[in-house]
């Protein structure tokens, strides 16, 4: 009777510490939990402080065909073009020259990669991915943040200063 009685008691101490035990560690969870969302949130907010957008580069390590394609030549002023530049409200070859700048100015040389049925080594309609894939986030200001990916068709390289590491 007396290991009857002490059996049961082992057995009700050990289903109380068992119950105990699941809620003091869901709450020990919760807490971490609760600290490291705010923690990652303030983080990004810091990160978003000085800059709206972040992409990074990613390659899957498959071939991919692409073709070399031509950087559009940069407008040439033109007797026409010293006709529209009287009108001095807008000055189209002043702003073809801009946006010339804007788009190609930096690179040189481009890329078009080949689709699919044109190659088994590049990019499908199906979003496949099979080679340069852009993984942006994107803050507006707030407290949203937006992810999206971007498959490239075209690639541009860009002309980059050369820079010792140890100077």
């Amino acid at each position: 009777m007396k290991n009857k009685r002490i059996l049961w008691i082992v057995v009700i101490l050990y289903v109380a510490s068992m119950v105990a035990a699941y809620f003091i560690t869901k709450s020990i969870v919760e807490k971490k939990d609760n600290r490291l969302r705010v923690e990652a949130y303030d983080n990004l907010q810091e990160f978003f402080s000085q800059q709206s957008r972040f992409i990074n580069i990613g390659y899957s390590g498959k071939k991919v065909a692409y073709e070399e394609i031509p950087i559009p030549p940069k407008p040439q002023k033109t007797p026409q073009t010293y006709l529209d530049s009287l009108d001095f409200s807008l000055n189209p070859y002043e702003k073809r020259l801009e946006e010339w700048n804007d788009q190609y100015g930096d690179l040189y040389k481009m890329y078009k990669l080949k689709p699919r049925y044109v190659s088994e080594y590049s990019w499908n309609s199906d979003r496949e991915w099979t080679g340069w894939l852009f993984y942006g986030i994107e803050s507006n200001g707030g407290q949203y943040v937006t992810q999206f990916q971007i498959y490239p068709y075209e690639v541009g390289l860009k002309i980059r200063k050369h820079t010792n590491s140890w100077e």
